[in-house]
């Protein structure tokens, strides 16, 4: 939990690792005096679990757009009051009414991305810019996987070819059957975003699948790290703010959606994280490398092949049937497809 002092109000806030600038944070605290408190969560399931177990323990949550239609689901949300937050006209009409808030009820975008693959490029001399590299032979032993499996699948169904939202029950099996040899036959191990990349930069692994704004910092910071952007095409995801049903501090919850959604705010918070921003207003404050930037950026024809992560109706008891059966099969082969990073990771970064 992190926290930045202040008298008297309070919010409580629910947020992946790393996710709000600390500066930020203290200019909101000197603007309105109040204390922010940071919970973070490194993956959805956590997020869910933290949130739907306990939700008066929260004020605001920051989460994906799948995370979002859950909470959604479960009613713990609180709608919103748009005309308290006046900053949202900056938001792109590309963000606006997405498929799990159409009325924009619920949620305001905060930032954006995709998943990609980041890899060590002193070490895997011949890259392919396709989601094949996670079964070629010579990186065995050598990948980390992202520790959500319905993208594992989702990026499955993207590299054989089909239409990921709404594949048969067909291939959905051979998705799964096809994950299976990833951790088997390529020993490739589950890791939440964070320590995969630190795992990255110490060589504990080579190649791993990633968010585009955390393997494009990485990147920055070690010319030997790269990002790969599949052909085949990527998830795209949207995090939102929205504020739970059980706060008692509505106003202020308002007042930091709307804060954080000003343009100057918005670029601080793009050029700092290196995430896409939806922010439309904040476009001509962010560094122009970043948004020149295609593994931030993409260009419209690969745009035109990513989509959101989401399952049709049909498809999707096959895809929670193919996650149950990956790790009952998993399990009956004796293999703990959870990967552990060396000690060493965070004493080198």
């Amino acid at each position: 939990m992190n926290s930045v002092g202040g008298e008297g109000k309070q919010l409580f806030i629910l947020s992946w690792s790393d996710y709000l600038v600390p500066d930020l944070l203290d200019q909101f605290q000197s603007e309105t005096g109040c204390q922010l408190e940071v919970v973070e969560v490194e993956n959805s399931e956590q997020m869910l679990q933290a949130f739907e177990s306990n939700p008066s323990a929260f004020d605001i949550v920051i989460g994906d757009d799948k995370t979002f239609s859950q909470f959604l689901e479960l009613h713990l949300l609180k709608e919103l009051d748009l005309a308290r937050i006046q900053s949202f006209s900056e938001v792109s009409p590309s963000f606006k009414r997405l498929y799990f808030d159409p009325e924009n009820r619920y949620s305001v975008p905060y930032l954006w991305g995709s998943t990609v693959i980041a890899y060590r490029a002193d070490r895997v001399r011949s890259v392919d810019d396709s989601w094949s590299m996670l079964w070629r032979s010579d990186l065995k032993g050598r990948m980390s996987m992202l520790d959500e499996p319905e993208d594992l699948f989702f990026i499955t169904l993207l590299s054989m070819g089909v239409n990921p939202s709404n594949p048969t029950e067909d291939q959905v099996a051979e998705a799964g059957r096809r994950l299976v040899d990833a951790f088997v036959t390529q020993d490739g191990k589950m890791f939440d975003y964070s320590s995969a990349l630190d795992g990255l930069e110490v060589g504990s692994h080579d190649l791993v699948i990633t968010y585009s704004g955390d393997a494009t910092m990485r990147a920055r910071a070690n010319e030997e790290i790269r990002v790969a952007r599949p052909i085949e095409g990527m998830p795209i995801w949207v995090d939102s703010f929205g504020i739970s049903r059980e706060t008692v501090s509505s106003d202020l919850c308002h007042r930091f959606i709307n804060f954080m959604c000003r343009p100057e705010v918005a670029a601080v918070t793009a050029n700092e994280l290196c995430y896409s921003s939806p922010n439309e207003g904040a476009k001509s404050l962010i560094s122009p490398d970043l948004l020149n930037d295609r593994a931030l950026y993409p260009e419209p024809e690969l745009m035109a092949k990513s989509s959101y992560i989401r399952f049709s109706k049909e498809s999707e008891p096959f895809v929670k049937k193919g996650v149950k059966l990956l790790f009952d099969e998993l399990r009956r082969q004796g293999v703990n497809p959870d990967g552990v990073v060396a000690q060493n990771a965070v004493d080198q970064r």
